[in-house]
């Protein structure tokens, strides 16, 4: 049996230590791995080989990704949370890679049921402008400005609608 120190991805975990489990074969330094985490199953990666722990672990459940990360993002991993005051799990899902998200994503999909569609007011003819031009410069960044009660929010909405409905978020 193999144990390693484990860098979690889940918003739930504050501590800015690894968690230590164990598998079966040997695992590269930077494999993705899915882990158990309290009464979830998160992606981590893995960052250091230990002996075996005076503790009962928890196994690995599966490794992700063939291909381990590459030290020098390990490496910015570690310099973020020296240099963030944010939760370590939160630093480290920043940094795994966005197809392990996306999987994540169709998971919590699947796991809970779809709520009712609200019916948005249908957009101006303004808006549906704007619409227009946001769609043809994209993938650019847009802020709208304008005054309060003008629409802005309508627009956005349509914009995370049709994101939502393409499974991007972006």
């Amino acid at each position: 049996m193999y144990y390693y120190e484990v860098w979690v991805s889940s918003q739930r975990y504050h501590s800015d230590k690894p968690l230590t489990y164990s598998h079966g074969t040997e695992l590269k330094i930077g494999t993705i791995v899915t882990v158990p985490l309290q009464r979830q199953t998160v992606v981590g990666v893995v960052v250091n080989h230990v002996k075996q722990p005076a503790f009962a672990t928890k196994s690995i459940l599966r490794t992700v990704s063939n291909k381990p990360l590459p030290d020098q993002l390990l490496k910015l991993i570690d310099w973020l949370k020296t240099y963030y005051p944010a939760p370590f799990g939160q630093i480290v899902s920043t940094v795994v890679p966005s197809i392990l998200a996306a999987k994540s994503r169709q998971q919590r999909k699947a796991a809970y049921p779809q709520k009712a569609n609200h019916q948005l007011p249908p957009l101006s003819d303004e808006q549906a402008l704007i619409l227009k031009q946001i769609r043809a410069a994209s993938p650019k960044s847009i802020l709208l400005h304008g005054d309060t009660g003008t629409g802005k929010t309508r627009v956005y909405l349509e914009l995370i609608k049709e994101n939502l409905s393409q499974e991007r978020s972006t």
